[in-house]
């Protein structure tokens, strides 16, 4: 839909299509999509109302998962807080720190935004889980639970999905993303965008793994790394009955897991054993 607008748009416009200013970010959203709408024929104004209607849908539809996620996290810690105390809250702090984007450098600031603390906050903490899922936890664990509770013995072209080409491909669109050329802008900008990014991720992950590792009861620093690495006491069925049934298979599963050898030989055999 979106090329088929732009390039009526050029032909009313007797441009090339690379011509138009504009095919990107907002301005695609504001600018030239709105413009090729009020240029159409055929009924205009329905199709421009329709048009910004579907963002408003759009809008309400994303606010709502994200409310919901963060009023969920604010219920589970602090459950005698009301519902629409906790709404109005994450309303009137959202729509405070959505007031920059009113400013005339707002677009930088969009830009800056979603290139650090959306698309490389995200691809940091897809590659953290990649690699705890794949890992630390493994993938041969992983095919462990998958026989526990479908008795199904999983393939050789999954393991090396979920342990190699995965967290390479992620890897690998992260390390584009560090090297594209991005939207020039002032030095200030960049150095928040940096700072969004540490704080959103590089903190978080040091801060909050810092407090697993502390939590844990062993004595030297080593020890309690390797204990907040691993799956809880708790970690299992919600059932009694399955979940006795699964410690003892987990059991057998780490009785015949080799632990020898160094850190990168034992990670393969959390991949392939």
């Amino acid at each position: 839909i979106v090329f088929g607008v732009v390039g009526n748009l050029a032909h009313v416009t007797n441009r090339n299509v690379t011509e138009l200013e504009g095919l990107d970010g907002p301005s695609l959203t504001f600018i030239t999509y709105p413009d090729a709408i009020a240029k159409m024929d055929f009924i205009p104004n329905f199709f421009a109302v329709m048009f910004f209607l579907m963002f408003v849908v759009l809008g309400l539809g994303s606010n709502m998962g994200i409310v919901q996620a963060i009023m969920t996290s604010i219920r589970d810690r602090y459950p005698q807080v009301q519902t629409w105390k906790a709404v109005l809250a994450i309303a009137i702090a959202g729509f405070s720190c959505g007031l920059v984007y009113l400013t005339p450098a707002g677009l930088h600031v969009l830009g800056v935004v979603e290139y650090y603390g959306v698309t490389f906050a995200s691809l940091t903490l897809v590659i953290l889980e990649a690699v705890t899922f794949c890992w630390i936890y493994g993938v041969n664990r992983i095919c462990q639970d998958i026989k526990f509770m479908l008795n199904i013995e999983t393939g050789l072209f999954w393991r090396v999905c979920w342990g190699l080409l995965t967290p390479a491909i992620i890897i690998a669109v992260f390390m584009l993303q560090i090297f594209k050329d991005a939207d020039e802008v002032p030095v200030g900008y960049t150095v928040f965008g940096w700072c969004l990014y540490g704080f959103t991720v590089v903190l978080q992950m040091i801060g909050w793994g810092a407090y697993a590792t502390s939590k844990q009861p062993e004595k030297q620093l080593l020890d309690k790394v390797r204990s907040a690495s691993r799956p809880t006491e708790d970690w299992g069925p919600e059932s009694t009955a399955f979940k006795r049934d699964y410690d003892a298979a987990m059991q057998r599963y780490g009785e015949s897991f080799n632990k020898s050898g160094n850190i990168v030989r034992r990670t393969i055999r959390r991949i392939f054993k």
